[in-house]
């Protein structure tokens, strides 16, 4: 997650981001405020209902020879929150993962 370069949170209902952060400062400090080496895998319940979802992006890899002004940012993961449950889907590659996450990280992504 340290290479994330952009977050975009989205909102059910919405079909433009609400928040778009790219300083490098403020992903980094979103990224350490999910304290993701807190979170505990688990099932989601199956009452749920999604609340947010944030699609963290970086830069494509520069290969040699290539300029970084010819790389563009591509989405490369999606966290999904759920109203009143303290669970995060993490949607990377192929991958779908569901974690219990802390309180004080749910409730920081509520009121994000």
């Amino acid at each position: 997650m340290s290479s994330v370069q952009k977050v975009a949170e989205l909102v059910p209902g919405e079909q433009n981001p609400v928040i778009i952060m790219e300083d490098k400062k403020e992903v980094a400090e979103f990224i350490q405020k999910l304290q993701m080496e807190k979170w505990q895998m688990d099932e989601i319940p199956s009452s749920k209902k999604k609340m947010k979802e944030y699609i963290l992006y970086q830069q494509e890899t520069i290969n040699f020879g290539e300029s970084n002004k010819d790389k563009e940012l591509k989405q490369v993961a999606s966290l999904i929150t759920y109203h009143d449950l303290p669970y995060i889907e993490l949607k990377w590659s192929k991958f779908n993962l569901v974690f219990k996450a802390p309180e004080e990280v749910v409730e920081y992504l509520s009121n994000h």
